[in-house]
């Protein structure tokens, strides 16, 4: 029964002849009816009268999740606005890698996330000054407040969902980077909450040591970055990421400017090591970039180089929210936010270029429409 029986008028009705309800792919018929940015009711034929009706021959999709984005365009030097260059290209949510330490916490609420349409949480960088400055996130271990980091974290808990913690050398420099990652930890540790993690390369520091510190839960991104980082050899991939994966650690795309290389990727889904999820790591460098560094083309190019197309639709929706642990309230369900995504799969090949400039040719998934919280934003 829907939640709105005794009023049958909604301000939109959706009908679409093919959805993806976070595991698999339907081709048949859905209808969603909305009212006040929320699901009324849902089903293969509704009796609505609706002030909108939007017909699409596109795939439905739950809301779909950016797991690593800079959106702080005030305070970090990577940020970007979300309502334009997220929201506007496909995205519902997403989620600051580290732009705000406990320092900016409160300003990144009140400037970003306060006055964004796109859903914004934040994962905290362990450096008190996040991403404010002009270089590393991490000079010296004095930058990390363990106690900040925490008290920022329960202050904001509703928008704090990670610890950020990134100790490659342009991030962690004079650091060392092990107590850096042992103290991020401790105070995901108390939060509750799992690490978002930017690896140090092999040679600094043994990635087997690295991963033996993180836990069931915690996330890797950046997981396919050529050498000196890469997570496979001429083998296959490392035997420490496959030991780290049956542990319950999460591996994220991450893609970035210089971290996704076609090569890594190729070679790790041809060797069945699939990401958990898919992300941009969309930054402000990206924006004057021809064709635009958007989720749905990330998303393309792991299908190009052999990741299914199930597999794809559920690393960008229903297996980041599981991963962070928010309100999933289960896929169209009647009495949930109205948020939404419409795709669609084109017939046609077209070229995809990878960070080294490395390129594969294949089907491009395209943002057709964007529900959310019930209006349509395109």
């Amino acid at each position: 029964m829907n939640i709105m029986e005794s009023q049958m008028a909604c301000d939109l009705l959706l009908h679409v002849r093919q959805w993806f309800d976070g595991f698999q792919l339907h081709n048949s018929p859905l209808q969603l009816a909305i009212t006040d940015g929320v699901l009324v009711d849902s089903g293969p034929e509704l009796n609505w009268d609706a002030n909108r009706l939007i017909q699409s021959d596109g795939i439905l999709l739950p809301a779909v999740t950016d797991l690593h984005t800079h959106p702080d365009h005030y305070a970090s030097r990577f940020g970007s606005d979300p309502d334009r260059y997220s929201l506007y290209a496909g995205v519902n949510q997403v989620v600051s890698q580290g732009d705000a330490g406990a320092l900016g916490a409160e300003e990144f609420v009140d400037r970003v996330i306060t006055p964004s349409q796109t859903d914004v949480k934040l994962a905290i960088n362990i450096s008190k000054y996040g991403e404010s400055r002009g270089g590393p996130s991490i000079s010296t271990i004095e930058d990390v407040d363990i106690d900040l980091c925490v008290a920022a974290g329960q202050e904001f808990t509703k928008h704090i969902v990670a610890v950020s913690v990134n100790v490659s050398r342009n991030s962690c420099s004079r650091a060392d980077p092990e107590k850096v990652l042992k103290l991020a930890v401790r105070a995901a540790e108390e939060l509750g909450l799992p690490i978002l993690y930017g690896m140090r390369r092999n040679a600094d520091w043994p990635i087997d040591e690295q991963l033996r510190l993180l836990r069931s839960g915690d996330i890797v991104t950046y997981c396919f970055r050529p050498a000196p980082h890469s997570i496979v050899d001429a083998t296959g991939v490392l035997r420490e990421i496959c030991n780290a994966r049956h542990r319950g650690i999460v591996f994220d795309v991450g893609h970035g400017c210089q971290s996704f290389n076609f090569d890594v990727a190729e070679f790790a889904i041809q060797s069945g090591f699939m990401p958990d999820t898919i992300s941009t790591d969309l930054q402000r460098g990206h924006i004057e970039m021809q064709p635009p560094h958007t989720l749905v083309l990330v998303a393309s190019k792991m299908m190009a180089i052999g990741m299914p197309l199930n597999m794809v639709l559920r690393a960008i929706t229903t297996r980041p929210i599981e991963i962070l642990e928010f309100d999933n309230d289960k896929v169209f369900r009647n009495g949930t936010p109205a948020n939404f995504q419409i795709v669609s799969l084109g017939d046609d090949e077209q070229v995809l270029t990878d960070c080294l400039g490395s390129q594969r040719t294949g089907k491009i998934l395209t943002s057709e429409v964007v529900i959310q919280k019930g209006k349509q934003i395109r």
